[in-house]
């Protein structure tokens, strides 16, 4: 996924390399950290789900959008409208609903050995939007999203090859991994160009919103049911994109 996207980035930051307005060495050393940042965050996302389950480590991290609200409040001093914030609760309360599948009854020692990875990936991805954010603003929305995915490719590449794991996946699903990274990192540009041009408070909740195409693919799809509280989630996001667009 990393490599696909840092080739396609990489295409486009040369085409675009003219317009960054600035780039000295201290915008380098931040671009670099908050691409570190968001690497460790995928990297204790699929830890989560490794040693986790799926439903909760989701449900932490689809809710983890309140960490960058939260940093943009305190570092940014981006404060929304009264309305900007009860969309901001809404969306972020349904995206939860949607993503939990199971009941805080039944969740086993596997589900509670997901958390610690899943509330660190949240921190990371946090911090990672708010550095990166300042620097996109100097340096436009593609240069910072392919440092990531060049970080990606170093870091994941030498973890791979430090534990004689290079073998390359079967041709058949190389398709589906090219597509992957081409959504990967047209996601992460248009996260990027919409933090640039509107709060971080406000994009984040809409950005987490990925949720729910997962679920809503899966219901129609894959014929998955859906529980009451996910469709109670689904109407309190609505809500709240109408809140924020009004």
């Amino acid at each position: 996924m990393f490599s696909v996207g840092a080739v396609v980035l990489g295409l486009l930051t040369f085409m675009m390399i003219g317009r960054v307005q600035s780039f000295d060495r201290n915008l380098l050393i931040l671009n670099l950290i908050s691409s570190l940042l968001c690497v460790l965050g995928y990297f204790f996302l699929y830890y989560g789900f490794q040693i986790g389950t799926l439903s909760v480590v989701s449900t932490i991290t689809a809710g983890g959008t309140i960490v960058p609200v939260l940093f943009s409040l305190y570092f940014l001093k981006e404060w929304p409208t009264l309305s900007q914030f009860i969309g901001i609760g809404l969306i972020t309360g349904g995206v939860v609903l949607v993503s939990f599948k199971g009941t805080a009854s039944n969740l086993s020692q596997k589900a509670i050995l997901g958390v610690f990875p899943a509330v660190l990936s949240s921190l990371f991805f946090g911090s990672y939007v708010i550095l990166v954010k300042l620097v996109s603003e100097k340096t436009g929305p593609v240069l910072p999203v392919f440092v990531v995915r060049g970080m990606g490719v170093i870091l994941m590449g030498s973890l791979l090859i430090h534990r004689k794991e290079t073998r390359f996946p079967p041709r058949p699903v190389w398709k589906y991994l090219v597509a992957i990274g081409l959504l990967d990192a047209l996601a992460f540009l248009a996260f990027t160009i919409g933090i640039n041009k509107a709060l971080v408070s406000v994009v984040s909740p809409l950005s987490s919103m990925f949720t729910l195409v997962t679920v809503a693919l899966a219901h129609f799809i894959l014929k998955e049911k859906l529980a009451s509280h996910q469709i109670y989630g689904f109407w309190s996001v609505l809500f709240g994109v109408l809140t924020l667009s009004i």
